[in-house]
C-alpha cells in the first residue's frame, strides 16, 4: 500500500511540475547577478562501509544500509543568465549499531552518526521560466563525521575528516516575487579518515565510507539586482 501511495504521490508531482512549465511565461526566474538562499530539510539514505587500515589484510566490514535526515543551507550567486556558484552547509544524522562496522564491543548498542559538510558549488539552469526555475549541479568540499554512542554515564565516541563529492536537480517555483519552494534530488559519495583527528575513543584505525542518494524540499528566497 506504502508503495502504491509513493506512485501515486511521484505522478501527482510530476504533473504538478508540468502544468507550471505549461502555464509560466515572461521575466526570467534565474539572471545575472541573482542571489539565491535556500533552506530545506529531507531524507538521506546511505551504505556505510569501514577497512581497518592498521590490519596486513585490511579487513572490510560489510556495508550497512541506513536511512537518516538532512537539512541543508544554500547560496547561489547568477554569474550569467545560466551558470551560477555558491556553497552548501549541511548536516545528515544517522542512527545505527556500529559495532559491526568497527569490530568493538565499546560501540555499544545504538549510536549516532553525524556528518558535516561544507561544499563548493556550480550549477546550470536549463529551464528558467517566470516562476519555475531547474538546474543541474555539481559540488565538492570538506566533510566529517562524528558517531556517538553509549549514555551519559559512558559515552564513546569515532572522529574522522573527509571529503565529499554531490551532484543532482534543484528546482525552484516561486509563489511570490522573491519567495518560493525549493526541491532537490541527488547522489554523493564521501570518504573518511581518523587519522590526525583526536577524540576517538573506538576505530581509530577505521577509515569510513558513505554514499547514498538524498531528497529534500524547503523554502527558497531570490534577491536580484
Amino acid at each position: 500500500m506504502k508503495k502504491i501511495w509513493s506512485i501515486k504521490n511521484i505522478l501527482f508531482v510530476g504533473a504538478l511540475f508540468f502544468g507550471i512549465v505549461t502555464i509560466t511565461k515572461g521575466q526570467q526566474a534565474f539572471r545575472k547577478g541573482s542571489l539565491l538562499l535556500s533552506v530545506s530539510e529531507g531524507n538521506t539514505w546511505g551504505n556505510f562501509s569501514t577497512s581497518d587500515v592498521a590490519h596486513p589484510d585490511g579487513i572490510h566490514a560489510n556495508p550497512v544500509h541506513l536511512h537518516g535526515c538532512r537539512d541543508p543551507f544554500i547560496v547561489e550567486y547568477g554569474l550569467s543568465n545560466r551558470w551560477g556558484i555558491g556553497f552548501t552547509m549541511g548536516n545528515d544524522i544517522f542512527k545505527f549499531n556500529p559495532t559491526s562496522l568497527y569490530h568493538t564491543d565499546a560501540a555499544g548498542v545504538m549510536a549516532k552518526a553525524s556528518t558535516t559538510e561544507f561544499t563548493f558549488d556550480c550549477s546550470y539552469h536549463f529551464f528558467i521560466r517566470k516562476r519555475l526555475d531547474f538546474s543541474a549541479f555539481g559540488a565538492m568540499g570538506p566533510s566529517s563525521v562524528l558517531v556517538n554512542s553509549g549514555t551519559c554515564d559512558a559515552t564513546s565516541q569515532y572522529k574522522a575528516s573527509g571529503f565529499l563529492i554531490r551532484t543532482g536537480i534543484r528546482a525552484r517555483y516561486y509563489f511570490l516575487k522573491r519567495f518560493g519552494v525549493f526541491a532537490m534530488v541527488s547522489a554523493y559519495a564521501s570518504g573518511f579518515s581518523p587519522q590526525g583527528v583526536k577524540g576517538s575513543t573506538f576505530g581509530a584505525s577505521y577509515n569510513t565510507g558513505i554514499s547514498g542518494i538524498a531528497n529534500e524540499f524547503g523554502f527558497c528566497c531570490r534577491l536580484c539586482r
